[in-house]
Protein backbone atom coordinates (compact mmCIF):
# COMPACT_ATOMS: atom_id res chain seq x y z
CA UNK A 1 0.00 0.00 0.00
CA UNK A 2 2.70 2.25 1.07
CA UNK A 3 4.44 1.84 -2.40
CA UNK A 4 1.30 2.57 -4.26
CA UNK A 5 0.63 5.60 -2.18
CA UNK A 6 3.97 6.53 -3.49
CA UNK A 7 3.51 5.82 -6.55
CA UNK A 8 0.61 7.88 -7.08
CA UNK A 9 1.45 10.40 -5.26
CA UNK A 10 4.91 10.77 -7.36
CA UNK A 11 2.34 10.62 -10.21
CA UNK A 12 0.70 13.18 -8.91
CA UNK A 13 3.34 15.75 -8.82
CA UNK A 14 4.62 14.92 -12.21
CA UNK A 15 1.13 15.48 -13.70
CA UNK A 16 1.69 19.06 -11.60
CA UNK A 17 4.91 19.43 -13.36
CA UNK A 18 3.60 18.78 -16.83
CA UNK A 19 0.06 21.13 -16.01
CA UNK A 20 3.17 23.90 -15.09
CA UNK A 21 4.61 23.25 -18.40
CA UNK A 22 2.02 23.07 -20.64
CA UNK A 23 0.84 26.66 -19.03
CA UNK A 24 4.60 27.75 -19.76
CA UNK A 25 4.33 26.37 -23.37
CA UNK A 26 0.85 27.78 -24.04
CA UNK A 27 1.95 31.35 -22.18
CA UNK A 28 5.22 31.01 -24.98
CA UNK A 29 2.95 30.39 -27.99
CA UNK A 30 0.36 33.05 -27.04
CA UNK A 31 3.60 35.96 -26.89
CA UNK A 32 4.57 34.44 -30.49
CA UNK A 33 1.76 34.27 -32.08
CA UNK A 34 1.20 38.33 -31.05
CA UNK A 35 4.82 38.67 -32.05
CA UNK A 36 3.81 37.02 -35.50
CA UNK A 37 0.76 38.94 -35.99
CA UNK A 38 2.27 42.05 -35.19
CA UNK A 39 5.04 41.78 -37.84
CA UNK A 40 2.33 41.03 -40.79
CA UNK A 41 1.09 43.59 -39.89
CA UNK A 42 4.37 45.93 -40.43
CA UNK A 43 5.22 43.71 -42.91
CA UNK A 44 2.02 44.85 -44.80
CA UNK A 45 1.33 48.43 -44.04
CA UNK A 46 5.23 48.52 -45.31
CA UNK A 47 4.00 46.72 -48.20
CA UNK A 48 0.97 48.66 -48.79
CA UNK A 49 3.56 52.14 -48.83
CA UNK A 50 5.86 50.83 -51.25
CA UNK A 51 3.19 49.77 -53.82
CA UNK A 52 2.00 53.34 -53.08
CA UNK A 53 5.00 54.88 -53.85
CA UNK A 54 5.97 52.49 -56.91
CA UNK A 55 2.17 54.28 -58.51
CA UNK A 56 3.28 57.98 -57.53
CA UNK A 57 6.72 56.80 -59.70
CA UNK A 58 5.15 55.36 -62.35
CA UNK A 59 2.92 58.23 -62.87
CA UNK A 60 5.74 60.42 -62.72
CA UNK A 61 7.56 58.52 -64.97
CA UNK A 62 4.29 58.87 -67.47
CA UNK A 63 4.77 62.47 -67.10
CA UNK A 64 8.23 62.43 -68.03
CA UNK A 65 7.61 59.94 -71.04
CA UNK A 66 4.63 62.89 -72.04
CA UNK A 67 7.02 65.79 -71.51
CA UNK A 68 9.77 63.68 -73.44
CA UNK A 69 7.31 63.47 -76.21
CA UNK A 70 6.62 67.17 -76.35
CA UNK A 71 10.52 68.09 -75.87
CA UNK A 72 11.08 66.11 -79.07
CA UNK A 73 8.26 67.51 -81.12
CA UNK A 74 9.25 71.18 -80.36
CA UNK A 75 12.84 69.68 -81.29
CA UNK A 76 11.42 68.85 -84.61
CA UNK A 77 9.76 71.86 -85.03
CA UNK A 78 12.76 74.13 -84.21
CA UNK A 79 15.01 72.29 -86.66
CA UNK A 80 12.21 72.39 -89.76
CA UNK A 81 12.22 76.31 -89.04
CA UNK A 82 15.71 76.62 -88.89
CA UNK A 83 16.12 75.05 -92.05
CA UNK A 84 13.64 76.98 -93.58
CA UNK A 85 15.41 80.03 -92.26
CA UNK A 86 18.72 78.99 -93.50
CA UNK A 87 16.58 78.44 -97.11
CA UNK A 88 15.48 82.03 -97.28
Amino acid sequence: MKMLEKDVCEKQDALVELRLQLDDMRAIHLQLSHKAQVSSKQKSEAISRLEEKINQMSGTIKQLEASDMDLIKQARSLNLAAGKVLQL
